[in-house]
């Protein structure tokens, strides 16, 4: 059952997809149609699953379970996986190469490969996509490449 992002609690579950692309704006339509139409019908065990999404800057992909009111299983997992996959297809584009990160100085952000990451400005920040909850996603997600998983690139 599909509710809207800002309603899901701190604790709730996500899952962050990176588009190798900014994908435009027509696109991004689509992807926010198929994505509504799949998180409708999700569901774990024949339980609707109470979940959301956020497409956020047109590359990444946020998908959000309120974990509170039904687990989300690992079929249900391997479901929106399938799903991720699908939407590969249907855009052309990659959401689970790891090998790539994104990074924001002065307000633009930029896709680049991860053993470039030394060569990033020191005032860079990067997009955590391994964080877990809802909260981590609002106060952790953008943080300096020195805070972050990657610093070991640096």
């Amino acid at each position: 059952m599909y509710i809207s992002f800002n309603e899901l609690p701190d604790t709730s579950r996500i899952w962050i997809y990176q588009c190798n692309r900014f994908l435009n704006e027509a696109e991004g339509k689509l992807l926010t149609s198929k994505t509504i139409d799949f998180i409708e019908n999700w569901t774990a065990h024949n339980n609707l699953l109470q979940a959301s999404f956020n497409w956020v800057d047109n590359l990444f992909l946020v998908i959000a379970v309120n974990q509170q009111v039904n687990d989300a299983s690992g079929c249900s997992i391997d479901k929106s996986v399938h799903f991720v996959q699908q939407l590969e297809q249907a855009f052309n584009v990659h959401f689970f190469d790891r090998m790539q990160v994104a990074i924001k100085t002065d307000n633009e952000i930029k896709l680049m490969p991860l053993h470039l990451l030394s060569n990033a400005p020191e005032n860079a920040k990067m997009y955590d996509n391994l964080i877990e909850t809802v909260g981590a996603f609002k106060n952790e997600w953008l943080k300096p490449v020195a805070q972050s998983w990657a610093k070991q690139f640096v």
